[in-house]
Order: structure tokens, then sequence, then C-alpha cells
């Protein structure tokens, strides 16, 4: 019984933890492993805009008790380079994880127009209040 809960337990560890098909030294030095820590919105943007620049990027959803993940969400990183983190059952601030958000919606705009918002996952943290060309 003990062995069957422990390989349960290493089984939805790699699966919450795998999401992002990142190396786990890519994954360490992006905002995804860091945006808990953020204390304030600046922290957040500063942190979006980092990742842009080391090609990490990510959108931060707030799930449930697992983080689920759809065939979409591949399709989605190989069009745009946006990687999807759910947090699961993990609370994030969400004025945080929403100014980071927005500077890689906004990038998103600038570089592909509107025509991501079609395609991207409606859970995202943010995008309901998204407006084109405000913020970062």
């Amino acid at each position: 019984m003990k062995s069957t809960f422990q390989i349960a337990f290493i089984l939805f560890t790699l699966c919450c933890f795998s999401q992002s098909g990142l190396s786990d030294e890519e994954y360490n030095r992006s905002g995804a492993a860091k945006i808990l820590s953020v204390q304030n919105a600046k922290e957040a943007e500063s942190l979006a805009k980092e990742d842009l620049k080391a090609k990490t990027p990510f959108l931060f959803i707030q799930g449930e008790i697992a983080s689920v993940k759809y065939p979409t969400d591949d399709q989605f990183k190989k069009a745009y380079g946006i990687y999807y983190h759910d947090f699961g059952c993990v609370a994030i601030d969400s004025k945080i994880s929403t100014a980071y958000n927005n500077v890689i919606f906004n990038y998103l705009t600038a570089t592909y127009g509107k025509k991501w918002m079609k395609t991207i996952r409606k859970d995202v943290i943010g995008l309901k209040k998204f407006k084109p060309g405000n913020g970062s």
C-alpha cells in the first residue's frame, strides 16, 4: 500500500511539473518558477520581459485540484512560442499574475495582431479584462 501511494505521488508530481516541456534548468530560470515569490505588479512585469528575452514566456492559469493540459496547448506553443502554466490548486495573487500575463498579451498583439485571441485558452488569468494596447 505504501509503495502504491509513493508511485502515485511521483506520477502526479511529474504530471504537474513537466507541463511546460522545458528542461529543469530553463524552467528554474523562468518566471513560472519565480512568480509565487514576486511582491508586486512591477516585479511581475519585469519577469515577463525577462522571459520574453529568454524565449521562455508563460501564460498563467489558475486551475483546480490538478493541472489540466489540452491538445491545443501544444498547438498554441508551436504557433506563438508561449508556454501555459497551470497552478492547479496553488493560489496565486491575481494582480501579480495578471500583470505578468498582460505583458505577454501585449507582446502577442504587437507580434501577431489579434489572431492569437482566437486560439488562446479562455481560462488564462486576466484575459477577460485584457484590452490590446494597455499596459507594458
